[in-house]
């Protein structure tokens, strides 16, 4: 049970220790050692079985060990619908949370659609917020899921938000097709309130700071309070670093 024996488990990937390891999780009663097993565990290979006794391990256990198990189902994609499941199921907030986090370790196309639909949730937005910032890569195919959950719910500032947090991981193309729709979004808007999350969201990534979006904001549709107008003054004082 000691740090060198579970080092050498690691590094030598000994697969005839997971059962013992399993076996001793169900009994161990500290946090260190606890952590120590689920974090060795993440280096061998894991079965169905295990995976559906780690799931319900994971429901039940102390909110402080689950980043540790968040990283050991990150190596296992098969357990996404498991998860959702759960998460669906459950009412507890800090268990949801956790779900989130490690769910949102997936690349599918399943684990998208479950962010974005949880994404109107306030409870859970910073969540799933980072889940996609963490993420090196946001592809054409999830850039275009997000924009229709944008329309679908009625441009609902959280996807202005999120737009502006993924805007530094789209491809050039990409970002040419998120700027235009920042630009016609700014200049045809009618609601104060949606110009603000745009405004908001271009200081929270200068590099959307174009040409093509300051000349949007010098066309609005309706007339600035003095809110819009601070904020477009800050873009502007922003836009001469850039």
């Amino acid at each position: 049970e000691n740090n060198t024996a579970m080092l050498l488990i690691q590094k030598n990937k000994w697969q005839d220790f997971k059962d013992p390891l399993l076996s001793r999780l169900k009994s161990s009663k500290t946090l260190t050692l606890t952590e120590t097993i689920l974090e060795t565990l993440r280096f061998l290979k894991l079965e169905e079985k295990d995976l559906s006794f780690l799931i319900s391990y994971f429901k039940n256990s102390d909110k402080g060990i689950r980043n540790t198990t968040i990283r050991l189902f990150s190596s296992y994609p098969e357990t996404e619908k498991k998860l959702i499941k759960l998460f669906d199921l459950s009412t507890e907030f800090f268990l949801k949370d956790a779900l989130i986090r490690t769910i949102g370790e997936f690349e599918t196309d399943t684990t998208t659609a479950f962010l974005l639909e949880n994404l109107n949730d306030t409870y859970y937005q910073n969540a799933i917020l980072l889940a996609f910032q963490k993420k090196e890569k946001i592809s054409s195919i999830t850039l275009n899921r997000i924009v229709y959950f944008f329309h679908e719910y009625d441009e609902n500032p959280i996807y202005i938000h999120l737009f502006s947090l993924i805007f530094s991981q789209l491809d050039e193309k990409d970002k040419t097709v998120l700027l235009d729709l920042f630009s016609n979004k700014i200049q045809t808007s009618e609601d104060k309130d949606t110009i603000t999350a745009f405004c908001q969201a271009l200081l929270r990534n200068n590099e959307m700071i174009t040409e093509k979006t300051k000349a949007a904001l010098q066309h609005l549709s309706v007339r600035p309070d003095w809110i819009i107008q601070k904020l477009i003054l800050q873009i502007f004082d922003l836009g001469k670093e850039n």
